[in-house]
Protein backbone atom coordinates (compact mmCIF):
# COMPACT_ATOMS: atom_id res chain seq x y z
CA UNK A 1 0.00 0.00 0.00
CA UNK A 2 2.60 2.22 0.62
CA UNK A 3 4.59 1.21 -2.46
CA UNK A 4 1.72 2.51 -4.32
CA UNK A 5 0.96 5.86 -2.96
CA UNK A 6 5.03 6.81 -3.72
CA UNK A 7 5.48 9.14 -6.05
CA UNK A 8 7.78 8.97 -9.02
CA UNK A 9 10.00 11.31 -6.68
CA UNK A 10 9.68 9.13 -3.65
CA UNK A 11 10.94 6.05 -5.75
CA UNK A 12 14.31 8.17 -7.27
CA UNK A 13 14.95 9.33 -3.57
CA UNK A 14 14.70 5.52 -2.34
CA UNK A 15 16.71 4.61 -4.91
CA UNK A 16 19.82 7.54 -4.46
CA UNK A 17 19.45 7.40 -0.52
CA UNK A 18 18.47 3.72 0.58
CA UNK A 19 19.95 2.62 -2.16
CA UNK A 20 23.35 4.22 -2.55
CA UNK A 21 23.02 5.08 -5.72
CA UNK A 22 23.75 8.64 -6.75
CA UNK A 23 23.82 10.52 -10.20
CA UNK A 24 25.02 13.96 -11.34
CA UNK A 25 25.67 16.24 -13.93
CA UNK A 26 29.36 15.53 -13.48
CA UNK A 27 29.47 11.69 -13.76
CA UNK A 28 27.63 11.91 -16.82
CA UNK A 29 24.58 9.33 -16.30
CA UNK A 30 21.38 9.52 -14.72
CA UNK A 31 18.60 7.67 -14.64
CA UNK A 32 14.87 9.12 -15.63
CA UNK A 33 11.63 7.98 -13.74
CA UNK A 34 8.61 7.91 -15.64
CA UNK A 35 4.94 6.76 -14.49
CA UNK A 36 1.76 5.42 -16.71
CA UNK A 37 -1.21 4.01 -15.50
CA UNK A 38 -2.17 0.64 -17.07
CA UNK A 39 -2.67 1.11 -20.65
CA UNK A 40 -2.23 5.50 -20.40
CA UNK A 41 0.77 4.73 -23.05
CA UNK A 42 1.51 2.57 -26.12
CA UNK A 43 4.55 2.00 -27.51
CA UNK A 44 4.73 4.54 -30.45
CA UNK A 45 4.95 7.15 -27.41
CA UNK A 46 8.10 5.75 -26.19
CA UNK A 47 9.77 7.25 -29.31
CA UNK A 48 8.43 10.31 -28.47
CA UNK A 49 10.02 10.73 -24.99
CA UNK A 50 13.05 9.41 -26.06
CA UNK A 51 13.48 12.14 -29.14
CA UNK A 52 12.59 14.77 -26.62
CA UNK A 53 15.43 13.62 -24.14
CA UNK A 54 17.91 13.88 -27.25
CA UNK A 55 16.32 17.45 -27.89
CA UNK A 56 17.18 18.39 -24.49
CA UNK A 57 20.42 17.02 -24.84
CA UNK A 58 19.95 13.97 -23.14
CA UNK A 59 20.93 10.53 -24.92
CA UNK A 60 19.17 7.62 -23.81
CA UNK A 61 21.70 4.22 -23.55
CA UNK A 62 18.86 2.00 -22.43
CA UNK A 63 14.92 1.45 -21.31
CA UNK A 64 13.72 -0.42 -18.82
CA UNK A 65 9.84 -1.26 -18.39
CA UNK A 66 8.00 -2.33 -15.80
CA UNK A 67 5.93 -4.18 -17.45
CA UNK A 68 4.58 -5.41 -20.77
CA UNK A 69 1.31 -6.10 -19.81
CA UNK A 70 0.96 -2.77 -18.98
CA UNK A 71 1.35 -1.02 -22.47
CA UNK A 72 -0.75 -0.75 -25.34
CA UNK A 73 0.26 -1.27 -29.29
CA UNK A 74 0.11 1.27 -31.60
CA UNK A 75 -1.56 -1.67 -33.85
CA UNK A 76 -5.52 -2.74 -33.45
CA UNK A 77 -5.53 -6.22 -31.33
CA UNK A 78 -9.39 -6.09 -31.09
CA UNK A 79 -9.11 -6.08 -27.11
CA UNK A 80 -7.30 -10.00 -27.34
CA UNK A 81 -4.65 -9.54 -24.69
CA UNK A 82 -2.30 -11.95 -25.92
CA UNK A 83 -2.67 -10.37 -29.43
CA UNK A 84 -1.49 -7.27 -27.87
CA UNK A 85 1.40 -8.79 -26.11
CA UNK A 86 2.71 -10.33 -29.33
CA UNK A 87 2.30 -6.83 -31.03
CA UNK A 88 3.83 -5.00 -28.13
CA UNK A 89 6.73 -7.33 -27.82
CA UNK A 90 7.51 -7.08 -31.63
CA UNK A 91 7.30 -3.12 -31.48
CA UNK A 92 9.82 -2.66 -28.60
CA UNK A 93 11.97 -4.96 -29.96
CA UNK A 94 12.10 -2.39 -33.48
CA UNK A 95 12.67 0.39 -30.90
CA UNK A 96 15.43 -1.60 -29.59
CA UNK A 97 17.18 -1.98 -33.08
CA UNK A 98 16.29 1.60 -34.34
CA UNK A 99 17.88 3.61 -31.61
CA UNK A 100 20.54 0.60 -31.13
CA UNK A 101 19.72 0.36 -26.96
CA UNK A 102 18.66 -2.42 -25.18
CA UNK A 103 15.27 -2.71 -23.64
CA UNK A 104 14.35 -4.75 -20.92
CA UNK A 105 10.86 -5.72 -19.91
CA UNK A 106 9.37 -8.05 -17.36
CA UNK A 107 6.28 -10.48 -17.38
CA UNK A 108 4.70 -12.25 -14.29
CA UNK A 109 4.67 -15.97 -14.11
CA UNK A 110 1.67 -18.07 -14.89
CA UNK A 111 -0.81 -20.00 -12.04
CA UNK A 112 1.10 -23.43 -12.86
CA UNK A 113 4.51 -21.31 -12.03
CA UNK A 114 3.23 -20.09 -9.29
CA UNK A 115 2.17 -23.84 -7.94
CA UNK A 116 5.14 -25.12 -8.75
CA UNK A 117 7.14 -22.63 -6.28
CA UNK A 118 4.74 -22.97 -4.11
CA UNK A 119 5.30 -27.09 -3.71
CA UNK A 120 8.83 -26.17 -3.89
CA UNK A 121 8.44 -24.52 -1.03
CA UNK A 122 6.03 -26.42 1.10
CA UNK A 123 9.10 -29.34 0.49
CA UNK A 124 11.56 -26.87 2.08
CA UNK A 125 13.62 -26.67 -1.14
CA UNK A 126 16.14 -23.79 -2.30
CA UNK A 127 16.76 -22.51 -5.44
CA UNK A 128 12.98 -22.67 -6.66
CA UNK A 129 13.42 -21.00 -9.49
CA UNK A 130 15.27 -23.84 -11.23
CA UNK A 131 12.35 -25.43 -10.91
CA UNK A 132 10.12 -23.06 -13.73
CA UNK A 133 10.44 -22.44 -17.25
CA UNK A 134 9.71 -20.30 -20.08
CA UNK A 135 6.18 -22.31 -20.29
CA UNK A 136 5.36 -21.12 -16.83
CA UNK A 137 6.03 -17.46 -17.77
CA UNK A 138 2.46 -15.74 -18.12
CA UNK A 139 1.42 -13.42 -21.32
CA UNK A 140 2.04 -14.52 -24.60
CA UNK A 141 4.56 -16.83 -26.21
CA UNK A 142 5.37 -14.16 -28.64
CA UNK A 143 6.57 -12.46 -25.98
CA UNK A 144 9.47 -14.92 -25.58
CA UNK A 145 9.61 -15.68 -29.11
CA UNK A 146 10.59 -11.80 -29.95
CA UNK A 147 12.65 -11.97 -26.88
CA UNK A 148 17.07 -12.62 -27.59
CA UNK A 149 17.43 -12.96 -23.88
CA UNK A 150 15.00 -14.09 -21.67
CA UNK A 151 15.80 -15.01 -17.64
CA UNK A 152 13.68 -16.16 -14.35
CA UNK A 153 14.45 -14.12 -11.75
CA UNK A 154 13.17 -14.31 -8.20
CA UNK A 155 14.09 -13.36 -4.36
CA UNK A 156 14.78 -16.00 -2.20
CA UNK A 157 16.37 -16.02 0.95
CA UNK A 158 19.15 -18.89 2.54
CA UNK A 159 17.32 -20.78 4.44
CA UNK A 160 20.81 -21.45 6.15
CA UNK A 161 22.02 -17.95 6.19
CA UNK A 162 19.53 -15.65 6.17
CA UNK A 163 21.25 -14.15 3.75
CA UNK A 164 19.31 -12.19 0.68
CA UNK A 165 19.54 -13.18 -3.42
CA UNK A 166 18.71 -12.50 -6.65
CA UNK A 167 18.16 -15.71 -8.42
CA UNK A 168 18.63 -15.55 -12.09
CA UNK A 169 17.95 -18.36 -14.36
CA UNK A 170 18.56 -17.74 -18.41
CA UNK A 171 16.48 -19.79 -20.25
CA UNK A 172 17.05 -18.08 -23.69
CA UNK A 173 20.12 -16.62 -25.39
CA UNK A 174 19.46 -15.69 -29.42
CA UNK A 175 23.27 -15.17 -29.73
CA UNK A 176 24.03 -18.97 -28.59
CA UNK A 177 25.33 -20.23 -25.50
CA UNK A 178 28.51 -19.67 -23.35
CA UNK A 179 29.37 -22.48 -21.56
CA UNK A 180 31.69 -20.38 -19.92
CA UNK A 181 29.11 -19.14 -17.72
CA UNK A 182 26.51 -20.68 -15.70
CA UNK A 183 23.31 -20.31 -17.03
CA UNK A 184 21.77 -20.52 -12.74
CA UNK A 185 23.38 -18.17 -10.23
CA UNK A 186 22.29 -16.60 -7.41
CA UNK A 187 23.61 -12.85 -6.17
CA UNK A 188 23.86 -11.96 -2.75
CA UNK A 189 22.21 -8.15 -1.43
CA UNK A 190 24.31 -6.52 0.60
CA UNK A 191 23.51 -7.33 4.08
CA UNK A 192 22.98 -3.90 5.69
CA UNK A 193 21.30 -2.48 2.91
CA UNK A 194 19.14 -5.27 1.08
CA UNK A 195 18.12 -2.47 -1.70
CA UNK A 196 21.57 -2.96 -3.52
CA UNK A 197 23.06 -5.92 -4.93
CA UNK A 198 25.98 -6.88 -3.40
CA UNK A 199 29.38 -5.96 -5.83
CA UNK A 200 32.34 -7.98 -6.62
CA UNK A 201 33.98 -5.18 -9.36
CA UNK A 202 37.54 -5.54 -8.27
CA UNK A 203 37.41 -8.68 -6.04
CA UNK A 204 38.72 -11.76 -6.80
CA UNK A 205 36.47 -13.74 -7.32
CA UNK A 206 32.29 -13.55 -8.25
CA UNK A 207 30.45 -12.97 -5.34
CA UNK A 208 27.43 -14.71 -6.75
CA UNK A 209 27.09 -18.64 -6.13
Amino acid sequence: EKFLKSTVEDVYASICDKGGYTYTSDSGIDIQIMYFANMEINTGKIYDIIDEMEEDGKHCICLIMDYIKKMDSIFNHRGDETVRMTYVARELKSLAEFYNIPVITAQQINRSGNATIDAAMRDGKQDLIRYIGNSDIGGAWGVIEESDWVALIGLERSIKSGQMYLSIKNTKNRSGKDNTISDYFNHPFCEENELRLETDLEKEHPVSI
